[in-house]
This record gives structure tokens, sequence and C-alpha cells, in this order.
């Protein structure tokens, strides 16, 4: 027996009242809810998203599965939970650029931040400027690579995780900056990326920092700066962009839980309050330290001034780069 989406909600807030009530053998089963996720499996936003979900089956017992749904950077997975039904069975996890930077960069962006309500930011994390085997290993530097480049005109492909996202504006910036032509080169996740860059196909590409551990450890990889005003933590050893004279570059990104807009305040409220104690789990904060993920204490309520704050932000970089999309 399936519950209906109403009584699903009314199942998640029971668990947070009643831990196992869900398991019980006399209460019927609840239908499963769904995350639903723009970008590809094994990526740092899937593994997160995957082990926030196994949290929340495992304290308070909810049915939550994540659903991929890859295509147009994640335009395509807010649309479709923007268009969803407002009960609290769909929900949808998207970078924090789908919500901020999207709005300036694309003409005809069929959704607006304001059709979402903030539930949880799941971790902050900054971007790698990162080169495979294809580029010589004696390009250690920003500057070397860019000469490289210069000198090798067929290598200016750099990996993006999506066209007009916050990895192709900071290639925008060091394009900007350092006077080069450089071309972003659009993919459905970071995954796709490090293979890429592995098998010799792409010589360089923004990856999330602490996605490819091994291989940065291993040498099959290489940092060549990371996105953010300040070196990050556990990463101290790799400079900036903007210490190697990219300015403007200020890229810290977040990733969202949101549902659509019109869900009932209460059942926000219980979602708010269900997903927060999940993220305190030991094994979730675990997998965000070696994600190289920075947790965020920002109650979800707050997240609405930090969506406009962010906002004011990319809407300067944008213009300043000159980045605009039709699509």
């Amino acid at each position: 027996m399936n519950l209906t989406r109403r009584q699903w909600l009314g199942a998640a807030a029971s668990s947070l009242l009643t831990p196992g009530l869900l398991k019980a053998q006399t209460a019927p089963q609840p239908a499963a809810g769904k995350i639903i996720y723009g970008f590809e499996a094994g990526g740092t936003g899937s593994k997160l998203g995957e082990s926030l979900i196994a949290e929340l089956r495992k304290s308070h017992q909810l049915p939550l599965v994540m659903d991929y749904m890859t295509g147009q950077g994640s335009r395509r997975s807010c649309e479709f939970v923007k268009n969803a039904h407002p009960d609290g069975m769909t929900l949808l996890q998207a970078p924090s650029f789908s919500m901020v930077l999207f709005p300036h960069t694309f003409r005809n962006l069929p959704y607006d931040s304001k059709d979402f309500v903030p539930l949880a930011n799941l971790c902050n994390g900054t971007y790698s400027f990162t080169v495979g085997p294809r580029v010589p290993k004696g390009v250690d530097t920003l500057d070397k690579y860019l000469q490289w480049v210069s000198d090798n005109p067929t290598e200016r492909n750099y990996g993006v995780l999506g066209n007009g996202s916050s990895s192709h504006l900071a290639g925008l910036s060091v394009a900007r900056s350092k006077d080069i032509a450089l071309r972003a080169q659009s993919y459905m996740g970071t995954r796709s990326v490090v293979q890429d860059m592995l098998n010799g196909t792409l010589s360089a590409g923004f990856t999330p920092l602490g996605a490819t551990p091994a291989e940065l450890a291993s040498g099959q990889l290489r940092s060549l700066g990371v996105c953010s005003a300040k070196r990050w933590c556990g990463y101290e050893q790799i400079p900036t962009l903007a210490e190697q004279g990219v300015g403007d570059v200020d890229i810290v990104d977040w990733l969202g839980w949101y549902a659509p807009a019109g869900t009932p305040a209460e059942a926000v409220h219980q979602l708010r309050n269900i997903v927060a104690e999940a993220m305190l789990a030991p094994d979730f904060v675990k997998y965000q330290k070696a994600l190289c993920a920075q947790p965020d204490a920002l109650p979800a309520a707050s997240l609405v001034e930090r969506i406009q704050r962010d906002e004011q932000v990319y809407r300067r970089l944008v213009k300043l780069n000159h980045l605009s999309i039709d699509a």
C-alpha cells in the first residue's frame, strides 16, 4: 500500500517525533520522494546528496531517492521542480549558480530563484583549475599554462560544468585578466571532465576542489589554482587564481536543496528541521570533509538573503565578462 503525497509528508513529520514509526509493520510504507539533480552521478554533488539521503533514511526512515535529470547544466531539472506539485514529494538539489548566476547569463531562463523555497545548504565549495597529463609536467603555474596555450593554440579548450556556470565565468575571468583566448567546453558533470583529462582528450578544466584527491596525490592531475579569494582549508599548498593575477575571481558555490514555491509552510518547516538534523550526523560531516566541502551553519531561512546577496555579486561579474547566452 502506498501513501498519498500529502500523507508522505505527514509520515516524515511523524518520523521526526517518533523515530522508527515508519518501520513498524503496522504502518503503510510511503511512496518514495525524489531529489531531482541536474548533473550526472559520480560527482561531488552527487556523492554529497546520496550521503545525506542515506542519513535521512537511517535517522528518519524517509524513503527518498536521487533522480538524475541531466542536461542544460541543471536548468532542465530546475524547470521540472518548479512545475512539480508543491507537496514535498519532489525536491531539487542544485548548485548555487543555478539560482544566483543563471538569471544573469541566460536571456530566456524558464525559472527564477523566487520559484523555489530553500531548505538547506549541504556545503560550501570552490573550484580548482586542474590540468591533466596532456599538459607538460613543467607547467606548474597559471602563467606557464597560459604561455603553453599561446604556443599551442589548439589546446585552448578548458572543461566547465555547463555553459553559463560559475566555472565558465571563472574561465572568462582568467581569459580577460590575462588577455588570452580560451574556449569553454561544457560537460554534464565532474566525472566526465576528469575522465577526459585523464585519457588525454582534454588538457585542462575547472573541477570541484576535493573531487580528485587520489589523482592530485598521484600527480595524474595537477591543480594550478583555486577560485576562492583565500587558500582553501586542507589545500593550502595550492595558490589562488587571485594570487596569480586574476583579481576578480572569488567563487564559492554552495549546494542547496529546495522545495517548489507554494509548498505549505508547515511542510517546509518540517523538512528544514529533519534535513538540518541529518546534516549533523558524524558520517555526513566526515564525508563533507573528505570532499573538501565546508559545512555552513547558516539557517535555511537565511538562504534567501544569501541568494539575493550572491546575485548582486554575480551580476557585476557577468557584466564585466560580457557573459550572455540565448539558450
